[in-house]
């Protein structure tokens, strides 16, 4: 096999260009010095090469092999003898004024319409509609199952949007639609909280936090409802995915709301007031705050957070999610997430299948990139094929009619 300058050019161009993807998708990820290392050595090492075709040789076994070689524990979900969820109809919520949402036609594609569906925001208390949510709706004839996509609101769109694009890509694709939740800004407002100077203000501040997070799910059950209202919709194949606090508040939808035949929550864990004490971004300097300003320690701030947050914990939910519809993944030394608030959310939801990473809370998702050989993108989006799959199977197409109450 001949291989000329020109093709060993290409193929570095190529790398180069799906680094420099990678890159801004993860901007605020925080191991960009990281990849800008890795990426450099790699670069320089394809440019002066000698054996460049012993690895271009190679690099078909590294796409073969890597995902065997992406650190990782498996633990599958091994059923259950007795029934633990519940999925009786739940009493209807009351409506909520703020509820009906504007369709606006958007440019799609080939294979899939495009809506952008417009409502107040949940957390705010103007009522003028904004984005709330971007549907692609296939072209294709027939009934349709839906996979409703949460963001890691008021930060990184790069897993949200990398699931997005797999899900409508190929075969698969032509009867799948999706909708895409937005979230450009956090449910939790750290520098709101970093400028309270009372305790007072600072309780009020964690009771907002309580509410937002309480109003964003009943945000999405409300976009929930408008696919169950579309007429290619198959009500047995709705499922959600969520990733870190995205994945958090997909835990509380599901354990809300029967409807959900499939649910994917990454970089998830229950016990929101141990989270907020714990983890080592904005929530330290929340820490600090309270510390500096009212003398708090750990146990404290945990203390009055508490009771605001207990009602949102999804653990208190866990139960009626039935564990062979829910694939679980963490991460192994994760440093926002404790391995106790973990390991109670997936035993609440009956210990399903679970895939624990090993690596921290940011870099786990860069399984979800080339650099991790797409492991973890193209796991969630077989899982859902899997159980959406099973669903239809499953249950006649008038059964699921019986559980779309609006549950409070």
């Amino acid at each position: 096999m001949n291989l000329s300058t020109k093709s060993i050019d290409l193929l570095v161009f190529w790398v180069g260009s799906r680094l420099r993807r990678v890159r801004q998708g993860l901007h605020d990820v925080r191991v960009i010095s990281e990849i800008r290392h890795r990426s450099g050595f790699l670069l320089r090492g394809l440019r002066g090469c000698r054996v460049a075709r012993l690895a271009l040789v190679l690099l078909p076994a590294l796409c073969l092999l890597g995902p065997s070689c992406i650190s990782k524990t498996h633990t599958p979900y091994h059923g259950s003898q007795a029934p633990r969820f519940l999925k009786e109809p739940l009493p209807r919520r009351p409506e909520n004024p703020r509820s009906k949402i504007s369709v606006v036609p958007a440019e799609g594609t080939r294979a899939h319409a495009v809506l952008h569906l417009f409502r107040p925001r949940p957390c705010s208390d103007s009522s003028e509609n904004e984005l709330g949510a971007v549907a692609y709706l296939s072209r294709t004839p027939g009934a349709k199952r839906w996979v409703v996509v949460l963001p890691i609101w008021g930060s990184s769109t790069y897993p949200s949007n990398k699931v997005v694009r797999r899900l409508l890509r190929g075969t698969h694709g032509r009867q799948t639609n999706v909708l895409l939740i937005q979230g450009p800004t956090r449910l939790v407002r750290y520098a709101a909280i970093k400028e309270t100077s009372t305790e007072a203000e600072f309780l009020a501040e964690a009771w907002r936090t309580a509410s937002c997070i309480d109003a964003t799910a009943d945000d999405v059950r409300t976009f929930i409802d408008w696919v169950m209202e579309q007429p290619e919709t198959d009500p047995r194949r709705v499922g959600i995915v969520g990733f870190s606090i995205g994945g958090i508040v997909g835990s509380l939808v599901m354990g809300r709301d029967p409807r959900l035949a499939a649910g994917v929550f990454v970089m998830v864990g229950g016990h929101l007031d141990e989270i907020l004490v714990h983890c080592k971004w904005g929530q330290r300097e929340v820490r600090e705050h309270a510390a500096a300003t009212f003398g708090w320690n750990v146990e404290k701030l945990k203390s009055v957070i508490r009771e605001p947050l207990s009602a949102l914990d999804p653990v208190l939910v866990a139960g009626r999610i039935d564990p062979a519809t829910v694939l679980y993944i963490d991460s192994g030394y994760d440093g926002c997430i404790p391995r106790s608030c973990r390991d109670d959310l997936w035993r609440a939801m009956g210990e399903p299948e679970r895939v624990t990473l090993g690596y921290d809370h940011r870099n786990s998702f860069l399984s979800m990139t080339f650099l991790g050989l797409d492991v973890t993108t193209r796991r969630i989006v077989a899982f859902l094929d899997r159980r959406l799959a099973e669903a239809e199977q499953r249950l006649p197409a008038k059964a699921s009619s019986a559980t779309t109450g609006k549950a409070p």
